[in-house]
């Protein structure tokens, strides 16, 4: 979560340079790369290094977000921040319980098998970005209202992967997984 929080920053620049779309697409890309790497880690290392890139990702997605939300939202930035932190805390109820699933039906393996969901959220958010680069908008304009509340409602499901599922949950799941490792004595094996 530190990691994600300070190269944040580095999100917003690289989204003030090449646009908050790509560099979201990019960031998401790396924390899919991340979450797939978890999912098979069997050594502290490659884990540490999925978690690294998951940080990563994610931090510089949430630069790119941040870019995009006076692009989308021009009228109502402030209440458009406020609906992405409401749906970013909603996380934090919805997403526990799914892992805690994954732990109950295969048990230690579920912490690692667990990170598909990061997988499938990171899959969701880079097909969001991609409809947001698309500039869909653009070609279809007999259907100008529609297409503004898709881009609207992206950029807000945008966010809120960011915001909880791929910036939080991540860190407290791998520290749950090692510890479960290392009191079963397990851990490295």
């Amino acid at each position: 979560s530190l990691l994600a929080s300070v190269i944040r920053i580095v999100g917003g620049y690289l989204s003030d340079a090449f646009g908050g779309e790509i560099v979201a697409l990019g960031a998401y890309a790396t924390t899919l790369v991340g979450a797939l790497i978890l999912i098979g880690a069997h050594t502290f290392g490659i884990s540490l290094l999925g978690e690294v890139l998951m940080g990563i990702g994610m931090g510089i997605a949430n630069g790119a977000v941040f870019k995009l939300v006076p692009k989308y939202v021009p009228h109502a930035t402030g209440g458009a921040a406020g609906w992405v932190g409401g749906l970013g805390a909603f996380g934090g109820f919805v997403v526990p319980p799914i892992l805690g699933k994954f732990v109950d039906i295969y048990h230690h393996a579920g912490y690692a098998k667990g990170f598909i969901v990061y997988v499938i959220l990171a899959g969701l958010a880079i097909l969001i970005s991609l409809i947001l680069l698309s500039g869909v908008k653009k070609k279809l304009k007999k259907l100008k209202f529609v297409i503004l509340q898709l881009k609207f409602l992206s950029f807000f499901l945008l966010f809120y992967f960011n915001n909880f599922f791929i910036l939080i949950m991540p860190t407290i799941w791998t520290y749950k997984m090692w510890k479960f490792e290392i009191s079963a004595g397990r851990a490295f094996s």
